[in-house]
């Protein structure tokens, strides 16, 4: 019984030493993977970042570059006009790292994502009421109201884009 009561200590020092290298270990390789998939984002390879961002969020989800990675992963969307998926994951941002230093960023591009998926739908009703125009002149003149809403609204949205990306700019 006294050995194993001199032996504890050392158990417990040695299980101690293996759970930090595994922590710093782990941490090492979403920094690694974060870092390559910044690299990839600013040559503007989309569809590789995209992919070592996804990995990150997959493997290392408690990392501290998970919020980062799922912010640019919205980011990624939105360049390649992918505005639900892109919603989805600036939604993620504000739902799970409500704390992020991202969450305000996610929180413009969640409302700017989600009024472009607004519009679409806008649009697409459009489109049919004009494939199921009347031939009235009325039914004509509010139609193209309609497209002059739309355009308005996507003027708006561009001008909201084109200042977003300029503040995420100063922020990098």
């Amino acid at each position: 019984m006294k050995i194993i009561l001199k032996l504890l200590p050392v158990f417990y020092f040695l299980l101690f030493t293996a759970c930090s290298y595994y922590s710093r270990t782990q941490s090492a390789d979403a920094q690694s993977i974060f870092e390559n998939a910044n690299h990839l984002l600013k040559r503007q390879r989309f569809d590789e970042a995209f992919e070592e961002f996804k990995t990150l969020v997959e493997v290392y989800p408690q990392s501290v570059y998970a919020d980062d990675a799922f912010f640019k992963l919205g980011y990624i969307c939105c360049v390649k006009k992918n505005y639900s998926l892109a919603n989805v994951h600036f939604n993620i941002v504000l739902n799970e790292y409500p704390a992020s230093n991202w969450a305000f960023d996610a929180a413009l591009w969640a409302d700017v994502t989600k009024a472009i998926l607004n519009c679409d739908d806008l649009h697409t009703e459009l489109l049919q009421k004009i494939g199921q125009s009347s031939g009235k002149k009325e039914d004509d003149l509010k139609l193209v109201e309609m497209m002059d809403q739309l355009r308005l609204e996507n003027r708006d949205l561009r001008n909201r884009i084109e200042e977003l990306e300029r503040l995420i700019g100063e922020l990098e």
